[in-house]
């Protein structure tokens, strides 16, 4: 079968029943492949053992010692369909091969392919088989090849069930090798194969079978694009099935997870099998024994009388949180010759909150295939919104059919799930684009004086789905407009009109190149615009300030690295990163997309999710539905980040640092931590309160809201105190954040030698009202600037007793004089510079100074420094491997005044 056509094959000269078994039987007991059928003057692209004796077929079209000088390798023929011109033809090419020569398909427009239906590569009845091939291009752009591989019955009569197609054949990436290696399984699956039959094709996109979840597809053409395909390997395997139970790949951890397998062949002397289950989150990884069984007489093969192998169940029990790769791996003499896999996500049991999640999801670019799996892998996340394509280059909207389109499918499958708040992707339909044979049209084009080309289909799709879509995103952020259109705001009116015929509300969304998009140009009633992911998170601070006036209105996608190119851990950890960053800057609407693939030969329908399917999926668990609180200082040099709504409260720690270390937080007596995967924690009580390991982001769950509220009011007024001789004065503040009247004492602590004047007092306070405690700091006066951690024990009667033991930052700095310290090797010496800012409007005398263990203490003269200048003086410390690891003080003192900075550094 090509392309929805079921092609007939020439009549063959017959051949009995019984020399057919006869024959048959004689395949099954050679193991080397029969003498002329394929050449074995030359290497293979299977050289070892274990696969050798399994070859069956070889086509290295090296066929002039059989008597072969013509162009086209013996046996291969052309395909005549439509779209496949008769200048189209393939030859066989002798300076270019995996080794030389090499079958070639060059175009020159048009489509070409080959297809190999003689019947001269026997099926061995029972047993699956396996065709490998090498494969090179040129000049590919549009076009894509693949391969074909089916069952022929005795008298060579296609069986079109028995079909398997190849991966897209694309051009190499950059530093891959020339010559890549496409494989396909070709499973027996009718008990009439005997022959085997290959294909081979380069076509154009727009020929591609439906099948393929193909780039997006293009009526441009490639011309002079080229394919070589070398060394086919067709090689006999055990029978092997391999699946899941349930038939999914999302589980919850309380599920049990049951693999079922059957492995089984003539011959069993060298064969074993296991099943794997790689642990991906941890990297850790379970193997069973798996038994091979013998295939049944070939007499009860051939007659389609011999039951299947008999699937054999292994149930993994409870599995944690995270991704797991499941495995069946068959061997021969130790050497894996069977491998399939398909990776399942086990995910946290959803709980049942009140909030409205501001999660959602992006599958406006995702191939509709299976309506239904995809609506499946969505509930799963319990997502708030989702944008899906309804109308685009690829999908149809009837006008005349009453029959649902992909697009409607997926909306019923995806709003039957409860998913209610849905936004619909506009783009340009493919029938638009013949209508008016525009290449890869912006959708703005369309919209813009040109209604009499869109409104029909528009109203159908309002018609059908005004009542389950609420807002409306028109145009992607690559096609949206790099400086404002003054025809955007006349479309968008029109736009309007159309709707007001219809009962709901609509948002109409704007789609932006998130990197020229302009907040104060606003001709829709949001905006939509995908975060590249060149964005590190850091900059996200930077980057949406100029969005907080509309962040109400704002949909952001946020995605992540390719999995295929960046180490799993890393990659995850920037991912989670992104949606943790964008809720501090208070971004409400925040999606994903590519959370699964559709690849796997095993998942249901090919789906079969990633690892940032997983991650999303904790994310919309710990922090779907609440709000940024601000920092919590955790110890002196940890903070981690306080997220709350009214019912629920969520503690964020983040480190970079690659070592397990401890958390010591104090906000609640049943709090629960996670890691990234959503996998709980444990937590030890210890002397200052709740220890919890992680690395490197853990979610603490489980807080009071009030009482999280509570600690975010926290604050010093001023938060940075001089670094002046003397007493400094500074408010500790406070708010009730509980529903009702608290009391209690409050006592602070500050590092070695700090006084505090009171360091405490009892207070009671009505619900909403602040606190105010003044006190009087003294420090040492060789204390170094920067952030200072002060100890605060309250001891609050509310509902019940609460003990809470909390860190707050206290900064130590001179205000208007800033102090900046650096390090470097000139030579063989160590070199130690100071630079100091003056930020004050007057100007000043310093003696800046660097004591060093085991030296001399250095001092330098900084005369009248005025506003806005900075003054460098550096310091020589002798040879470098001496000071390495040293602690030094480095700071200045004022020549009239009182104000003191030093700073203490460890030199690494």
């Amino acid at each position: 079968m090509w392309h929805g056509l079921v092609l007939t094959w020439p009549c063959r000269p017959p051949i009995t029943q019984m020399f057919a078994a006869v024959v048959s039987i004689l395949f099954l007991l050679v193991a080397e492949p029969i003498p002329g059928l394929s050449a074995t003057t030359r290497p293979t692209t299977t050289t070892s053992a274990a696969f050798a004796r399994r070859v069956v077929k070889i086509f290295d079209f090296d066929e002039k010692h059989l008597g072969n000088l013509e162009d086209l390798p013996m046996n291969w023929d052309k395909v005549t369909l439509s779209g496949f011109p008769h200048y189209v033809n393939g030859k066989i090419d002798d300076a270019v091969g995996n080794p030389k020569p090499s079958f070639k398909f060059q175009l020159n427009g048009g489509n070409i392919g080959y297809v190999f239906s003689e019947r001269l590569i026997p099926a061995f009845p029972g047993s699956d088989h396996k065709i490998l091939a090498c494969v090179k291009t040129q000049n590919l752009r549009h076009a894509r090849g693949y391969l074909q591989a089916f069952y022929m019955d005795r008298f060579g009569k296609l069986l079109p069930e028995t079909i398997v197609y190849s991966a897209l054949i694309a051009p190499a990436d950059p530093g891959d090798p020339e010559w890549q290696t496409v494989t396909m399984e070709l499973p027996y699956t009718n008990s009439e194969g005997r022959f085997i039959g290959i294909g081979i094709f380069l076509v154009q996109q727009d020929q591609l079978p439906r099948l393929f979840s193909s780039p997006v597809k293009s009526y441009r053409k490639d011309i002079d694009a080229a394919l070589w395909v070398d060394q086919i390997t067709v090689l006999r395997l055990p029978k092997a099935r391999f699946g899941l139970v349930k038939n999914t790949t999302l589980y919850n951890s309380s599920e049990d997870m049951v693999i079922a397998a059957a492995v089984a062949d003539s011959k069993i002397d060298d064969l074993s099998a296991r099943i794997i289950l790689d642990d991906l989150a941890s990297g850790r990884a379970r193997t069973i024994e798996h038994p091979v069984a013998v295939l049944p007489p070939l007499e009860a093969i051939l007659r389609g009388q011999a039951p299947d192998p008999r699937l054999v169940t292994h149930n993994m029990g409870h599995l944690q949180p995270g991704l797991y790769k499941v495995s069946l791996q068959v061997l021969s003499d130790s050497e894996i010759i069977i491998d399939k896999n398909v990776k399942i996500a086990v995910l946290q049991p959803k709980k049942t909150v009140t909030e409205i999640s501001d999660f959602g999801l992006d599958i406006s670019e995702l191939p509709i295939g299976q309506p239904r799996i995809i609506a499946d892998f969505a509930e799963k996340l319990k997502p708030a919104w989702i944008v899906l394509p309804i109308w685009r280059k690829d999908l149809i909207v009837s006008r005349t059919s009453a029959e649902p389109s992909p697009a409607d499918q997926m909306i019923l499958a995806i709003n039957h799930k409860g998913i209610s708040i849905i936004g619909a992707l506009m783009d340009v339909p493919e029938e638009l684009v013949e209508r008016t044979n525009i290449i890869n049209p912006n959708i703005w084009d369309f919209f813009a004086g040109k209604s009499q080309w869109w409104l029909p289909e528009l109203s159908i799709v309002l018609s059908r789905h005004a009542d389950r879509i609420d807002h409306w995103v028109f145009g992607k952020p690559s096609d949206g407009w790099h400086a404002p259109d003054s025809r955007i705001n006349g479309v968008l009116k029109n736009l309007k009109k159309e709707f007001t015929q219809f009962q709901g509300q609509f948002t109409l969304i704007t789609s932006w190149p998130s990197l020229v998009a302009n907040p104060k140009d606003t001709p829709g009633d949001g905006f939509f615009m995908q975060i590249p992911p060149e964005l590190v998170p850091g900059s996200f601070k930077d980057y949406f300030k100029p969005w907080q006036q509309v962040r109400e209105n704002l949909w952001v996608v946020l995605g992540g690295q390719d999995l295929n190119e960046y180490q799993l851990q890393p990659a995850m950890v920037d991912f989670v990163n992104r949606f943790i960053q964008a809720k501090c800057n208070r971004v409400r609407l925040m999606a994903t997309r590519d959370l699964w693939t559709t690849s796997s030969p095993i998942a249901p329908g090919g789906y079969e999710p990633n690892a940032y399917f997983v991650a999303y999926s904790n994310l919309v668990d710990r922090l779907g539905g609440l709000d940024y609180l601000g920092k919590m200082q955790i110890d002196a040099e940890r903070s981690g980040l306080l997220f709350c709504s009214s019912e629920r409260a969520v503690l964020v720690l983040a480190d970079g640092r690659k070592m397990d270390y401890q958390g010591i937080v104090c906000l609640g007596e049943q709090p629960r931590a996670y890691d990234l995967w959503g996998r709980e924690l444990p937590i030890r009580t210890g002397l200052k309160g709740l220890e919890i390991p992680y690395r490197p982001i853990v979610f603490i769950d489980g807080i009071d809201s009030e009482l999280a509220k509570f600690v975010a009011a926290i604050q010093f007024d001023p938060s940075t105190i001089s670094s002046k001789f003397g007493t400094h004065q500074a408010k500790l503040l406070f708010k009730n954040t509980f529903s009702q009247g608290i009391s209690g004492m409050v006592r602070m602590q500050g590092p070695a030698f700090w006084q505090f004047d009171p360091s405490g007092t009892r207070f009671a306070l009505p619900a909403g009202k602040e606190f105010t405690l003044p006190t009087k700091i003294r420090y040492p006066g060789n204390e170094s600037v920067g952030q200072k951690s002060i100890n605060l024990k309250f001891e609050l009667e509310a509902r019940k007793p609460i003990t809470l033991n909390l860190t707050l930052p206290l900064y130590l700095g001179a205000c208007d004089l800033d102090m900046r310290v650096l390090w470097f090797l000139r030579g063989e010496e160590l070199v130690v510079c100071q630079e100091v800012l003056n930020n004050g409007t007057t100007w000043t005398d310093l003696i800046a100074f660097m004591i060093c263990p085991d030296k001399p203490r250095m001092e330098r003269q900084i005369r009248r420094l005025g506003p806005g200048q900075t003054a460098v003086k550096e310091y020589s410390l002798g040879p470098w491997k001496q000071m390495f690891g040293k602690t030094i003080r480095v700071g200045f003192r004022e020549v009239r005044g009182n104000r003191l900075v030093n700073e203490v550094i460890t030199l690494e």
